[in-house]
């Protein structure tokens, strides 16, 4: 059995991690592609942000004069102010947590993808209700937007639920709950709101 001095093992494991720093990394990154010679960050440090004269819009060095208002030859006038009932919203933190299914549950159309390229028959799937954030599509991406009216027997859904006579409470109130029944858990008097 071999008994190594720990002075000599603390000495060779110094000088390997020596050596694999000096060696290893750059040997690794160079294998990578990575250029040390370009690993300067203060060079592309953004100098202090410019404003454009005419509309104020920030800009970035050596962008064009024209690339906001066109050298103030196009104004926009500004937005008008937002209704008490939408400032109250964003006020309300369930709603803040919750904006993402506000937004679903009024959208025109529905997303489908087909996920596996190069299938001779095209095999969309759609995002489900509770939904991901990003999902991998390799074929076609699209949007369905189905018929304008629905079919008998079937709950309207997406550009659907837009077409109603607002005067009609009782129609109006067929939409609210079929919005509600597809996102649970969204305040009905928000949803009137909105």
């Amino acid at each position: 059995m071999l008994h190594y001095n720990p002075a000599d093992l603390r000495l060779r494991r110094d000088t390997e991690a020596a050596r694999q720093r000096r060696h290893g990394s750059d040997t690794l990154l160079i294998g990578l592609g990575y250029l040390t010679e370009y690993n300067h960050p203060e060079r592309h440090r953004l100098s202090s942000q410019l404003n454009c004269a005419h509309c104020n819009a920030p800009k970035l060095p050596g962008e064009a004069p024209t690339v906001c208002c066109n050298s103030g030859q196009v104004v926009l006038p500004l937005f008008d102010r937002l209704p008490v009932e939408l400032q109250r919203l964003f006020n309300n933190p369930q709603f803040l947590k919750d904006i993402r299914q506000y937004n679903k549950a009024f959208a025109f159309t529905s997303m489908g993808a087909s996920t596996r390229a190069n299938d001779p028959i095209r095999q969309d799937e759609t995002v489900a209700g509770g939904g991901i954030y990003n999902y991998r599509i390799q074929g076609a991406l699209c949007h369905r937007i189905g018929s304008l009216t629905h079919l008998p027997m079937h709950a309207p859904s997406f550009t659907q639920l837009y077409f109603y006579d607002s005067i009609d409470v009782e129609q109006y109130n067929a939409v609210l709950n079929t919005r509600m029944s597809f996102y649970a858990g969204l305040d009905r008097s928000i949803m009137a709101t909105l």
